[in-house]
């Protein structure tokens, strides 16, 4: 988020700047959210696993490689893109 912060010169662009990043970034919060959720159903062996450690296992180390894998120079990359899309639109349009 500060590399698209520091791009910004006026306050429309630091607004696009939250709103690039809220694009990308809101997504992944929302499967955090339910991820977590269904971990704790997981933990309290109210899931499919039921009580079979052994499912329990595979299903917390399937379930968080999203989490610790992700590629966060991508995200900010896909992120630049969007401020950038959005600055030049704006920009033409006030042309």
């Amino acid at each position: 988020m500060c590399g698209l912060m520091a791009e910004a010169e006026t306050l429309e662009d630091l607004d696009r700047a939250f709103h690039a990043y809220d694009r990308i970034r809101r997504p992944r919060s929302l499967k955090l959210v339910e991820t977590s959720r269904e971990a704790a159903m997981v933990y309290e062996f109210e899931s499919e696993e039921g009580d079979d450690l052994d499912k329990i296992e595979r299903n917390m180390q399937e379930r968080m490689k999203w989490i610790w894998h992700v590629d966060l120079k991508a995200e900010l990359a896909k992120a630049e893109e969007v401020y950038s899309k959005e600055k030049h639109t704006t920009s033409s349009e006030k042309a």
